[in-house]
């Protein structure tokens, strides 16, 4: 049914992988719906979609449980590392907003600190 395809026609969707993740580590829609907040038919869109999008079975079910492919397995160790990086970001930049602060250390030749140096110290400090 599926022949996975090397190039993808659009970006993958932050949304769509946190979806695949909650679907493949709670083992059904119903739970990834309720964990996510969605109804059980925006997960399956996006899970169909996913599959249709990256042209390869991600996952199989069996009664009530899903089960991941070959490829869902792959997808899912990159999926949980790249949301790991994207629910970082915020802490990342909230650790900017003291830069001000802090020892600023520059080496450079005498002539540069008599005659480069100072507008330029002058201007950062401003």
């Amino acid at each position: 049914m599926y022949e996975c395809i090397s190039y993808m026609d659009r970006s993958l969707e932050i949304r769509q992988l946190r979806t695949f993740v909650s679907v493949a580590r709670t083992g059904s829609f119903t739970r990834a719906a309720a964990r996510l907040h969605l109804t059980q038919s925006a997960v399956s869109h996006a899970i169909r979609g996913l599959q249709e999008q990256l042209g390869c079975p991600l996952l199989y079910k069996s009664g009530h449980r899903v089960h991941l492919s070959p490829q869902g397995e792959v997808l899912l160790r990159s999926s949980e590392r790249l949301l790991r990086e994207v629910e970082a970001i915020p802490q990342q930049l909230r650790s900017m907003e003291h830069l001000d602060r802090g020892r600023l250390r520059i080496g450079c030749s005498a002539a540069g600190s008599q005659f480069v140096l100072p507008p330029d110290l002058r201007e950062f400090k401003e």
